[in-house]
């Protein structure tokens, strides 16, 4: 005799000795429908993150490999983004700005203000520029692991506003020249620099350092005599340090000297 499901279903006994329970094709359907449901929801929600946070380190992989990242754009003096409050000295920055900003406040705001580098600052609604005379105390190369891989990276010291450091990345196609920035060196950024603000940390409670990055990447004057030149990084190693200088290194060496 041929199996039956009516017959099946109406027969307890049956269903014991098959050791399973008949369910009716609507439930397999109702599953199906919620399954594919969730599924659509999934990926609606990851596509949105990946698209909305290019900053981070799996999105931005994956936007890389489908080529939706935009190339670096150098900006035109005569048309660069526009400022949020004209150009700032560290002081202002600090005090009026950023005074408030710790812990999940100031990662957020760094996220920000990388997303922003990355997507050409399509979207947002101004950028911090910086000016001030400073102070080298420290300079390097760029290496492969860091997030911008060619050029230099150079820190130093606010001369009017001790409270404030900066890390200035010079970003430059490969090959990049070693540095040969003396260590005590004094130059000043003015308003055609457009000096960009890209991170903000607080080594102590009461000092902060401001990370720049010349967006109209022109030649950035370091001396009478010497200049550094810069260029847009063709990608950022996303899985690179960052930021680039430990915080050991901000100080004046004679500083570091006499707290040891």
């Amino acid at each position: 005799m041929l199996f039956s499901y009516k017959h099946y279903r109406n027969n307890p006994l049956l269903q014991k000795s098959f050791g399973f329970i008949y369910l009716p094709p609507l439930f397999w359907w109702s599953i199906l429908i919620v399954t594919l449901a969730a599924i659509a929801i999934l990926s609606w929600t990851f596509s949105t993150y990946v698209f909305d946070h290019p900053n981070k380190k799996i999105p931005y992989k994956i936007l890389t490999k489908l080529n939706k990242i935009s190339p670096i754009e150098k900006f035109s003096p005569q048309d660069p983004p526009k400022a949020k409050k004209g150009f700032s000295t560290a002081r202002s920055l600090m005090e009026e700005e950023f005074s408030n900003f710790t812990g999940v406040y100031l990662s957020y705001l760094n996220d920000i203000l990388l997303r922003d580098y990355i997507e050409n600052y399509k979207r947002t609604e101004g950028v911090y520029y910086l000016k001030g005379t400073f102070t080298v105390t420290h300079s390097r190369k760029l290496t492969d692991s860091d997030l911008f891989t060619s050029g230099t990276v150079l820190s130093a010291n606010c001369d009017d506003f001790p409270k404030a450091s900066i890390e200035l990345v010079l970003p430059l196609t490969p090959p990049s020249p070693d540095p040969s920035i003396r260590l005590g060196t004094k130059f000043s950024i003015e308003n055609d620099n457009f000096l960009c603000l890209l991170h903000i940390r607080k080594p102590s409670e009461d000092t902060v350092c401001f990370t720049l990055l010349p967006i109209t990447y022109e030649d950035l004057l370091i001396s009478k005599t010497e200049s550094i030149k810069t260029a847009p990084p063709k990608s950022l190693n996303i899985d690179g340090n960052w930021p680039l200088i430990n915080d050991s290194d901000l100080r004046p060496k004679a500083v570091q000297k006499r707290t040891s």
